[in-house]
């Protein structure tokens, strides 16, 4: 019921005015003592008229809305793949904690700015989405341990008095863990959410 309602909702004022304009012409038929009939046919050209203009627009508008739509779904589908692939790389190349934590918050940033652009007009209600809210969650967690990582490994260097070699490896070891925890929590969560997205284009 709500799926159809949905649908008809952006051409109630067309269908409203065809009414009020159909209405109008059975008024005057009806009351009218002496009713013309070019004055009925005049009426109803003028009515049919406005209604194919107003639905025009608003077919027009709808249009121009689905556009945009694929717009923005293409964009923030790149940069959720920028995240799988540095994610990926990160797991090949085994590159500094830190470039990795910050890439990755960026992306992060990036990503929550696009719900937040985008909830009002093209993907209404986006921020209150509990996929949505997951998927920030997983990324926020990913950024989190890198940042931690990057910390203890920073403090690992400073420490003058300690054979580093175990719990540098002990460190790195845990932090791989985390990412291809994270891999596998992203995919899930990126799924939904692309599922979700999907929701606003029927």
């Amino acid at each position: 019921m709500s799926y159809i309602k949905d649908k008809l909702l952006p051409y109630g004022w067309p269908t409203f005015f065809l009414l009020i304009g159909v209405g109008g012409i059975y008024l005057y038929w009806t009351y009218s003592s002496e009713p013309a009939l070019p004055v009925v046919l005049s009426i109803a050209g003028l009515t049919f008229g406005v209604f194919q203009t107003l639905l025009n627009i608003k077919i027009q508008s709808i249009r121009n809305l689905y556009a945009l739509r694929q717009t923005e779904y293409k964009n923030v589908l790149k940069l959720l793949n920028d995240i799988s692939d540095e994610t990926t790389k990160k797991i090949i190349t085994s590159g500094d904690h830190a470039t990795f934590a910050s890439l990755i918050m960026n992306k992060g940033n990036e990503l929550s700015l696009w719900i937040e652009l985008n909830d009002n007009h093209l993907f209404p209600a986006l921020k209150q989405n509990m996929k949505a809210k997951e998927l920030y969650e997983v990324v926020k967690a990913i950024v989190v341990a890198s940042h931690n990582t990057f910390v203890k490994n920073e403090e690992l260097k400073q420490d003058k008095n300690q054979d580093k070699t175990v719990d540098q490896f002990v460190l790195d070891y845990n932090f791989e863990l985390a990412v291809q925890d994270f891999i596998k929590a992203y995919k899930s969560a990126k799924l939904k959410f692309l599922i979700e997205l999907q929701y606003y284009f029927k």
